[in-house]
C-alpha cells in the first residue's frame, strides 16, 4: 500500500538478476506460470516438487551464478 491508502503500482517488468548460462533442467512446468521457484542443485529441485503444492516452475540450476 502506498501512504496515500491506494493500491502501489505493481506493473514492474520482468528482469533476470544474476548471469543466465541456460544450463537449468525444468523439474516442472507448472499451470501456474507466473511463478518459478530457481533451486540451486538437482537433490533441491527434486525435494521441492514433493512440495508442489500451487503446481508452480521448478527450475534446477547447478550453482547461484546460474
Amino acid at each position: 500500500m502506498a501512504k496515500t491508502g491506494e493500491l502501489a503500482n505493481l506493473n514492474t517488468t520482468k528482469r533476470v538478476m544474476g548471469n543466465t548460462s541456460g544450463h537449468g533442467i525444468v523439474l516442472n512446468e507448472g499451470a501456474n506460470s507466473t511463478i518459478s521457484v530457481i533451486a540451486i542443485g538437482l537433490e533441491n529441485g527434486v525435494s521441492l516438487m514433493g512440495v508442489n503444492n500451487h503446481d508452480i516452475n521448478i527450475i534446477a540450476v547447478n550453482n547461484a551464478h546460474d
